[in-house]
């Protein structure tokens, strides 16, 4: 299991660490992602997949950063756990309290601090 949990990390790192984007703008979806881009299946099927909505309605940021709270949604998303609650410290809160308690991670982490490709390897 945790290898698995690794994996789908470093897959959803990225994809999302090139941080929020999917579809062209002329086909329905975000502006920054074209179909000639490498990320650009994987970003549609993590937004058909209901795993990332991306960082507007129209842009997904691929060239943007991720932070530790995306990292963690997109984990616990892409694991089946579906969305948390956000807490009054942080709308990431919840999946911060779900990545304990299942052991993904100990102590508390700055859920607003960039997360690096290589943060896991």
């Amino acid at each position: 299991m945790k290898k698995r949990i690794i994996t789908l990390f470093l897959a959803l790192t990225l994809l999302a660490g090139l941080a929020p984007a999917a579809l062209a703008a002329d086909h329905g979806g975000f502006a920054d992602v074209s179909q000639n881009d490498w990320f650009y299946k994987p970003v549609q099927w993590a937004v058909e997949n209901g795993i990332t909505s991306g960082m507007t309605a129209t842009t997904f940021a691929p060239k943007g950063n991720l932070t530790y709270g995306q990292a963690l949604k997109l984990i616990a998303v892409g694991l089946g756990y579906g969305e948390q609650a956000a807490t009054a410290d942080h709308w990431a809160g919840g999946y911060l309290a779900l990545a304990q308690k299942e052991g993904w991670l100990t102590g508390n982490i700055n859920l607003d601090g960039n997360i690096s490709r290589i943060a896991f390897c």
